[in-house]
């Protein structure tokens, strides 16, 4: 898609939007225009990135009620319940081989949380990995082969930074910085095949496929991320089965400075509180990998 392309996708977007006269005044228009900005800088990068490696975008907002007859979107509970998830999976994209099918899964997102193996352990960060586990399963059932993880990443749909002290540098490093700093949020199958797939030049400081925070690597085998996905869904089949039991007491997480009281809106009706006998957070180790067991 070409830049001139794009400015008119973008333009007959505002058109067609709803209620235009309430970005009529200056405060407003100058928060279209931010708005738009954003929006154009995300797609040429979403873009670029795409035209770095070998997959290709396979399927977008794709609402799981469409596929709800998956295994992985449906857990029956001890007393033979069904707990049934919802959701919509943003984008999912695929690399094709003779008998393989590799699944990428982007979830596009807001904010700046980072994807967290504490918070996935603790079950408080566990939706693109659902998402990957129900996308596997029907990418295999609608083209009859082996499917693989292949990665899951969070896009931050904002305008990114350049860090200044950086000093001078050309248009195309200052692109290729910003692309680096969206592109690596995530899990990745540390297989070749997978890697060369995402980015032509894995090996590169400014590649897709290098973790955001060296210390922390976000590369796996395939056997681990299947591993992760296995423990997610014996996570959910557990937390199902605690609902079902009426198990629903108030016992927020807590991990370092951050606990789930902070942005909770029914701290009112819950009454939680730490200083009362009988209420108590629930303590989530910040210093969990992604690694497993063996790999330790």
């Amino acid at each position: 898609i070409s830049d001139e392309i794009l400015k008119s996708c973008i333009a007959l977007s505002y058109e067609k939007m709803w209620k235009q006269e309430l970005f009529m005044d200056p405060r407003s228009a100058y928060t279209l225009r931010e708005m738009q900005s954003t929006l154009k800088r995300s797609i040429q990068l979403l873009r670029n990135q795409v035209q770095r490696g070998r997959f290709l975008p396979q399927a977008f907002e794709v609402k799981l009620s469409e596929i709800g007859s998956l295994d992985a979107l449906n857990y029956e509970l001890s007393n033979g319940d069904l707990m049934h998830f919802s959701g919509q999976i943003d984008r999912i994209d695929t690399m094709e081989t003779d008998d393989k099918v590799y699944v990428k899964i982007i979830d596009y997102k807001s904010g700046s949380q980072t994807l967290d193996p504490a918070r996935v352990k603790a079950g408080l960060q566990i939706q693109i990995l659902v998402y990957m586990d129900a996308a596997l399963e029907g990418q295999e059932r609608s083209r009859g082969k082996e499917t693989v993880p292949a990665a899951v990443y969070l896009y931050h749909v904002k305008d990114q930074t350049v860090d200044e002290k950086k000093g001078d540098m050309t248009e195309a490093e200052i692109r290729e910085e910003v692309l680096k700093a969206v592109g690596r949020d995530g899990l990745i199958n540390e297989d070749e095949t997978v890697l060369y797939a995402l980015d032509e030049h894995p090996g590169g400081k400014n590649s897709l496929t290098s973790p955001v925070y060296p210390s922390k690597s976000n590369r796996i085998s395939e056997k681990r991320f299947r591993e992760i996905l296995g423990e997610v869904r014996e996570l959910i089949q557990t937390e199902g089965e605690e609902i079902r039991k009426g198990n629903i007491q108030a016992m927020p997480y807590r991990m370092k400075d951050a606990n789930g009281c902070a942005y909770c809106s029914y701290h009112a009706i819950c009454g939680f509180d730490p200083s009362l006998e009988g209420y108590d957070y629930r303590d989530v180790d910040p210093y969990v990998t992604w690694k497993g067991e063996e790999d330790v």
